[in-house]
């Protein structure tokens, strides 16, 4: 149950993200693509998608940590 809440949580936390945010972190995380696999499939320069991603994981943490405090 505990997990099940978790995950749901986590669910909510991403689907609050920027559109940007969620197509690159599912690209890393869901389809483990490589930094410069994400950077020709984006058509952005390798840099972009390392900064892209570090906002968006601290993005996906802040809003995670913001449910479960609620």
């Amino acid at each position: 149950m505990e997990q099940r809440e978790r995950t749901a949580q986590l669910a909510a936390a991403f689907a609050g993200l920027k559109p940007e945010h969620q197509v690159i972190l599912a690209l890393r995380v869901v389809d483990e693509q490589s930094y410069e696999a994400i950077a020709a499939t984006l058509g952005v320069p390798m840099g972009t998608v390392m900064s892209r991603l570090s906002r968006a994981r601290a993005e996906l943490k802040a809003r995670f940590t913001a449910r479960n405090q609620e």
